[in-house]
C-alpha cells in the first residue's frame, strides 16, 4: 500500500501533536509538586496574616479609625514573602533549566549564577512579595470602607476580613503558586536555550485538554527568536468565547517572553534548532 501525500501530511501532523501533548504533560507533572509546595507556604502566610490582623483588631491595638495600614506589620511581611521567593525561585529556575539543557547536551550544567538568572530572581522575588501584599491590602481597604459605610463594629469588620482570607487561602494561593512556578520554569527553559548556543527559537506549547483558553489557543506553535518577546507590556489581545462574545486581555503587567500569558495559564515552551 502506498500512502498518499495527504495521508503522509496528516500522519506527520498527528505525530507532532502527540509529541507536543507529551511535552505539555511532562511539564505539568514536573511543575505540580513545586506548585503544591509554594501553594502550601503561601496559604500558611495568609493564615498568619489573618491571625495577626484579627488579633490586633480584637485587642484594640489597631483601632478602626487607623485602617489596614496599621493592622499588620507590613514591612515584615514584605521581607517574609521576598525571602521565600529568594528560596524557591532559584530552585525552580535552576532545576528546570537543567532539565531543558540536558535535552540538548548531556552532562552540561545549567549556569544559575548567570547575571540574567540572578537579576530575574532578585526582581521576581520583590514583585512576588510586593504584588501579593499589595493585593491583600487593597482588599482590606475595600472591606474597611464598606464596614464604615454600613456602620459596623469590630464583629462586622472581622467577618469581612475572615471572608477575604478564606478566599485567599482556598483559591488565590493556588493562582499565585501556579503563575510564579510556571513563570520561573519557563524562564529557566529560555535561559537554557540561550546557554546552549544552538537553540535559535522558542515555540509556545499550549495545554492539551478542554481547559485551553481562547487567549492561549492561537499561541499554539508560535515561534520567536530566543531572548525576544512575544508581546510588549501594554499590548492588548482580543479573542472570542465559545458563546461568540468578544474577550479582551490587557497585557499591562510586564513584557511577555513566554508563559504565563495570564493568571492560571498552563502553557510552556519548547526549543527550536534551525540551520
Amino acid at each position: 500500500m502506498t500512502a498518499s501525500p495527504a495521508l503522509i501530511e496528516h500522519t506527520q501532523s498527528r505525530l507532532l501533536d502527540l509529541q507536543k501533548a507529551a511535552l505539555w504533560r511532562e511539564f505539568e507533572m514536573w511543575t505540580r509538586p513545586r506548585r503544591n509546595a509554594v501553594e502550601r507556604q503561601v496559604r500558611s502566610f495568609f493564615r498568619q496574616q489573618q491571625a495577626e490582623i484579627i488579633g490586633n483588631i480584637e485587642a484594640g491595638k489597631a483601632a478602626m479609625t487607623k485602617g489596614p495600614n496599621e493592622w499588620a506589620d507590613w514591612p515584615k511581611w514584605l521581607v517574609t514573602f521576598e525571602e521565600y521567593g529568594q528560596l524557591f525561585l532559584p530552585e525552580v529556575v535552576g532545576d528546570y533549566g537543567q532539565v531543558e539543557l540536558e535535552k540538548i547536551f548531556i552532562g552540561v550544567d545549567f549556569e544559575v549564577e548567570n547575571p540574567r538568572v540572578l537579576a530575574f530572581i532578585e526582581n521576581r522575588s520583590f514583585r512576588f512579595s510586593f504584588d501579593t501584599n499589595a493585593g491583600t491590602q487593597k482588599k482590606l481597604r475595600e472591606a474597611f470602607t464598606a464596614s464604615l459605610v454600613e456602620g459596623e463594629g469590630v464583629p462586622g469588620l472581622t467577618k469581612r476580613i475572615n471572608e477575604i482570607f478564606t478566599f485567599k487561602t482556598r483559591w488565590q494561593a493556588e493562582q499565585i503558586a501556579r503563575s510564579e512556578v510556571i513563570r520561573a520554569a519557563n524562564f529557566g527553559a529560555e535561559q537554557a536555550y540561550l546557554q546552549s548556543g544552538v537553540v535559535t527559537e522558542k515555540e509556545w506549547v499550549v495545554s492539551r485538554d478542554s481547559r485551553l483558553c481562547p487567549f492561549c489557543e492561537p499561541m499554539a506553535g508560535r515561534r520567536v527568536v530566543v531572548g525576544f518577546t512575544y508581546f510588549q507590556q501594554g499590548d492588548v489581545i482580543h479573542a472570542e468565547s465559545d458563546a461568540g462574545n468578544e474577550l479582551t486581555l490587557n497585557l499591562d503587567y510586564e513584557n511577555v517572553f513566554g508563559p504565563p500569558l495570564h493568571v492560571q495559564c498552563r502553557c510552556t515552551l519548547k526549543p527550536v534548532v534551525t540551520l
